[in-house]
């Protein structure tokens, strides 16, 4: 609007500047925590890595020198690219800062198509299959081993105060962690650092431009489109409204939450779309208030809005139909395209809930632990007997008992918001046949009497357990 006022201009791109560094600040915070909001796509590391060489010997400075060891074929992985960078940034950050004389730093590529054995036994959590492997080595003064052991762990720093938050690493880990790869770190007292990033390899054919511009809607807007926004913040809306005014929708109504249902009801016609603040769904159970919503509106297509890397909302997205997420924060042409993408596609018929077991007889377990990697591991081992679904907390594995019905709940003991014996006892009230195994790594004997002095007697895994003892306790369980 104000591209020819050339001050105002100004004002206003300093603006987004000051946004997009706020923004930066608390994808580091969500990092770490494994909340972050992360979009996947198809990129070659060599070629990433070659575009930032300019960029990383200006980070280090000019006592440092940048050297490249990139593998000569190409390799192709599914990263977030903004992600990647930031992993790259902040290992070279890192080892900046341990050669303050000045030294070399090292980023080379390889692809790992046969894991060693002992690597597949400190990472189960890896699938199995070809690696890509990023290695970051400086000639710094490297560490000791009790240093060494706590560089992941968020707000640990070696630096004086005032010279580093100790989030660096704590951010690298969390990333790689979301992108199902792992870290690994090589160092002694005067030898200098390297850290190891793997991710899974993917084997396609062609790789998209990392240059071309995101898609925008390339079609109008019809105004009989009808759409209802609800968000707890009136800001929020009126900004939403603004944008989806200027893009040729029709506004039937907004709410602030508490009564959307009722008052997207009450609009002179019903809209098509109602543009939904997930936070609306806090407190509530998000699959059965959705569900309630469609009961009230059936034509009603509902776009979410959220910035958090929730498995609810996975839930909701992969068991509704109709009913899709938009990531925040958003520029207005994806706002305009996610509402176009979902009115034209057609909802379809919605998924019944599921038998326990399907025609190939596999009995359907679900997996409850807030370890990412016990997670996959638990996976990997159940999936040729078993049908497996994984969820990280007990509030996600009660929405996955109300959409589908379940033989077994294994589930971790010690979990945060929900322990593993609250979860136990909501589970069991809902569905009084499922069987139960809890694990736990502090598996006492006053805590095996109590899993098994339930009106359900629940059977007990201790931590860390084999393959076998996994597949012996399922089926002791089934």
């Amino acid at each position: 609007r104000h591209k020819d006022d050339e001050e105002l201009l100004n004002d206003l791109q300093e603006i987004v500047h000051a946004a997009e560094s706020a923004s930066g600040m608390v994808r580091q915070l969500l990092a770490f925590s494994r909340r972050q909001a992360l979009k996947p796509t198809i990129l070659e590391m060599n070629r990433t890595i070659e575009q930032m060489e300019k960029l990383l010997q200006q980070l280090v400075g000019d006592a440092i020198q940048v050297r490249l060891e990139l593998a000569k074929e190409p390799l192709l992985v599914k990263l977030d690219p903004t992600a990647f960078e930031q992993i790259v940034m902040n290992l070279c950050s890192n080892a900046r800062d341990s050669m303050r004389q000045g030294g070399q730093l090292t980023i080379g590529t390889a692809l790992v198509t046969r894991p060693e054995a002992a690597f597949c036994d400190a990472h189960p959590e890896m699938a199995a299959g070809p690696l890509v492997r990023l290695s970051v080595s400086d000639t710094g003064l490297g560490m000791d081993p009790s240093v060494a052991a706590h560089i992941f762990e968020p707000f640990f720093t070696t630096k004086r105060t005032g010279q580093g938050t100790g989030l660096g690493l704590a951010v690298v880990y969390g990333l790689v962690r979301q992108h199902e790869g792992c870290i690994d770190v090589e160092t002694a007292t005067g030898r200098g650092t390297t850290f190891h990033v793997y991710v899974a390899h993917q084997a396609i054919a062609s790789v998209p431009s990392r240059s071309e511009p995101p898609p925008v809607a390339t079609t109008t807007a019809k105004p009989s489109i009808r759409v209802f926004i609800g968000d707890p913040e009136e800001r929020q809306r009126a900004l939403v409204g603004d944008i989806l005014r200027e893009g040729g929708y029709r506004l039937v109504g907004s709410a602030d939450g508490s009564r959307i249902a009722e008052q997207a009801a009450r609009a002179a016609e019903p809209p098509h779309v109602i543009v939904l603040n997930s936070e609306t769904l806090e407190g509530e159970e998000g699959l059965e208030w959705v569900r309630r919503l469609q009961a009230v509106l059936p034509q009603s297509k509902i776009l979410l809005l959220s910035g958090r890397r929730d498995e609810r909302l996975r839930v909701l997205t992969e068991t509704i139909a109709g009913v899709q997420l938009l990531r925040t924060p958003f520029v207005p042409t994806q706002l305009l395209e996610a509402v176009r993408l979902l009115v034209e596609t057609p909802a379809g018929p919605q998924a019944p809930p599921a038998a326990a077991s399907d025609g190939d007889g596999k009995p359907r377990v679900l997996v409850v632990d807030d370890d990412d990697a016990i997670r996959k591991l638990c996976r990997r081992i159940l999936q040729a007997s078993c049908q497996v679904v994984t969820v990280p907390s007990g509030r996600e594995a009660l929405d996955a008992l109300t959409a589908q019905s379940y033989d077994l709940l294994l589930t971790d003991l010690k979990m945060p918001e929900m322990d593993g014996f609250e979860l136990i006892d909501r589970a069991l009230k809902a569905r009084p046949s499922l069987k139960v195994l809890a694990m736990s790594g502090l598996m006492t004997r006053e805590i095996e009497q109590r899993l098994r002095a339930g009106p359900v007697a629940c059977d007990a895994l201790r931590k860390p357990f084999t393959a076998t003892a996994l597949e012996e306790a399922v089926h002791r369980c089934l």
